[in-house]
């Protein structure tokens, strides 16, 4: 994707459309910036408002047929809502709005007005790193397994956006340059969730993290195999993967980008069950299919820790995914098992289905060795938070305030919405065993189950500061968004880069 920048409006470009951006506001009343593009469209733009074909209303979209009179053949309005109170996170939702409509006409190439309020009142670097993000992650396409090359859909070849002023246009040129850095990984990780689990399997997503390697020397990738997690004690991950064929992976991938503090670690830790069955306790065969998504959590650390190298980020920072299918079979861990973690705590297992929580016990334990400054970590943990807050918000829990601010600030900044959720000792005497140290189902089953699940977690971070974000009901869509299409999200990624800059600072 190539992107320019100009200081003049972009009608005048040799491309393929022009994106309008119009509030209902403005749509009532055109504001003198749009009226030269409606005089060389001989008035079409204000009498297309007039007629009130569009009204601005968020998301929707109208075509104008240019007929010759400006190089574009087209412009695409893309109505803002209320516009003054549009977010900034909500602008890169429109910008890929616009461009996946542009896309299902298979244009590639387009220009973009800024509506100067975005200009005033938002940093250029900021809006500069959203709307490349918007674009990129509006028109990713996962079509790689249709045969037909007409199933696939053209990837925006470039974007030249303005009006901006001289002192704006150089932090907005360097906004667009990490907000393609962010928006590439998050689709690189997207496909991991997307891919057929048969394919996405943990020896790839090992392979992947090398890949990553391969970039820059100051990557170091580790893969723990299975017979080091028995030389570790790795009970917990080890009983997930006993019914799976698939040998099971720990991922550790620590990238070293402050040679001065090299003792100084912050630790992501990611959820990685490439298939959930659920196990012993098996999950209803309706849309088990989505199961693949099931590692979202590891493909977000991955992708942050790709965008993190990709930005050089002046920060020591290890990412740790336990990475294993979760299936039945004559060898499955069976409920009333009893498994003992690397840090040899010992957990019951009420519930095989209950496993994402099993594998970050070890994956939060394996973490210790680096006596971390902070540890996060990431999964689609629970049913229970799609019930609390449905496919909008994440969860996130904490046990240290200082760290639950540096993530809700990076909730703010990114756009990966998510809600703090209570803790507390109420919910850790639910998931204590009467036969281990702890179950790994709150004693009330389902209620409060994504908190209880937290409780459960929080005992493995061995009082660190730590926060637990349960991304169940945003790692993905069943359904496309005027901005998205269907399938994995990506969630996670940026709100990652955005914690690991303020840990560069």
């Amino acid at each position: 994707m190539q992107y320019t920048t100009t200081l003049d409006a972009p009608l005048f470009e040799k491309v393929e459309a022009v994106i309008v951006p119009l509030s209902e506001s403005e749509c009532a009343r055109l504001p003198a910036a749009y009226k030269p593009l409606d005089r060389a469209l001989d008035g079409q733009l204000a009498a297309a408002l007039a007629a009130g074909d569009f009204k601005g209303e968020e998301h929707t979209t109208c075509n104008l047929y240019t007929a010759g009179k400006i190089p574009a053949s087209r412009v695409l309005l893309i109505g803002t809502g209320k516009g003054k109170d549009v977010s900034i996170i909500e602008w890169q939702h429109i910008v890929g709005t616009a461009a996946r409509t542009l896309q299902a006409t298979r244009v590639t190439r387009y220009a973009l007005v800024l509506p100067a309020a975005y200009l005033k009142r938002v940093k250029p670097h900021e809006l500069g790193a959203l709307t490349a993000k918007g674009v990129l992650v509006s028109t990713y396409h996962f079509a790689e397994y249709k045969s037909d090359p007409a199933a696939k859909l053209p990837e925006p070849t470039q974007m030249i956006v303005g009006p901006l002023t001289a002192a704006a246009d150089k932090q907005f040129v360097k906004g667009i340059e990490e907000g393609t850095i962010v928006g590439e990984s998050m689709n690189w990780m997207r496909r991991f969730g997307d891919m057929p689990s048969s394919d996405a399997t943990p020896t790839y997503l090992a392979k992947e993290a090398q890949s990553i390697a391969k970039s820059d020397k100051r990557f170091t990738v580790k893969i723990i195999e299975k017979a080091e997690m028995e030389k570790l004690g790795m009970g917990a991950l080890l009983g997930v993967a006993r019914g799976a064929e698939t040998p099971p992976k720990c991922i550790v991938i620590e990238w070293r980008g402050d040679a001065h503090a090299k003792d100084t670690w912050r630790a992501l830790v990611g959820k990685g069950i490439t298939f959930d069955t659920g196990g012993i306790s098996i999950k209803p065969s309706a849309a088990m299919d989505e199961m693949r998504y099931d590692m979202c959590g590891g493909g977000a650390v991955l992708g942050a820790m790709r965008a993190i190298g990709m930005l050089g980020l002046k920060a020591n920072i290890v990412g740790i995914i336990p990475a294993t299918d979760n299936m039945p079979g004559g060898r499955a861990q069976k409920p009333g098992d009893i498994v003992k973690t690397m840090r040899g705590k010992t957990i019951e297992v009420l519930n095989t289905d209950a496993e994402g929580r099993l594998v970050l016990a070890d994956g939060l334990g394996y973490a210790q060795q680096y006596e971390p400054k902070a540890i996060v970590d990431l999964a689609t943990l629970t049913g229970a938070c799609v019930v609390a807050l449905g496919h909008h918000y994440a969860a996130h829990f904490a046990n240290n305030s200082a760290l639950e601010k540096q993530v809700q600030e990076a909730v703010d900044r990114s756009g990966d919405r998510s809600w703090h959720m209570p803790l507390g000792d109420a919910y850790t005497r639910e998931v204590k065993s009467d036969v281990a140290d702890w179950q790994n189902l709150g004693k009330m089953d389902r209620a409060g189950g994504s908190i209880t699940a937290a409780a459960f977690l929080e005992q493995f971070a061995e009082g660190r500061p730590w926060v637990h974000l349960d991304i169940a009901g945003t790692a993905w869509d069943t359904q496309p968004k005027p901005w998205r299409g269907k399938g994995a999200t990506g969630f996670g990624v940026h709100l990652l880069v955005e914690l690991a800059k303020k840990w560069s600072k």
